[in-house]
């Protein structure tokens, strides 16, 4: 019992010290953004949907984010997305992989709309132009 009783005042120390520190994760779920490119077997795709886990206290605080790209078209489906995303100044920028092989980065978007910079969707050597805004 002696035991249980140090490892709890241990515990409860670690608690009040990380957020003291501001050491804690927010989910932002839910997040939509429309997505418009032409890259070969995306043209397709109009939504990301993600959700973006962090600390929001941090300064140099990255984001982890999850979700899926839909798609429409002859073979309608969901692509499994994650990747990570940070603010810098006043912009956001992310990087997402896109199922296996594709990946989608966004970077100089607007911190306050999401939106603008410059988006580009790559397949191993090939790349394309995409347009990306928060829904």
């Amino acid at each position: 019992m002696h035991s249980f009783k140090k490892i709890a005042a241990v515990f409860a120390l670690m608690a009040v010290v990380l957020t003291a520190r501001g050491d804690w994760a927010y989910t932002y779920s839910g997040l939509a953004f429309d997505v418009d490119t032409s890259h070969s077997g995306y043209s397709a795709c109009t939504t990301l949907y993600v959700d973006a886990t962090g600390d929001p206290g941090s300064l140099n605080a990255t984001y982890t984010m999850y979700g899926t790209l839909a798609c429409g078209g002859p073979n309608p489906g969901y692509y499994a997305v994650d990747g990570s995303a940070y603010f810098s100044g006043n912009t956001f920028n992310f990087t997402v992989d896109v199922g296996v092989a594709s990946k989608l980065s966004c970077v100089n978007m607007s911190a306050s709309t999401f939106s603008g910079g410059t988006c580009t969707m790559y397949t191993g050597a090939s790349s394309s132009p995409a347009f990306v805004f928060l829904l």
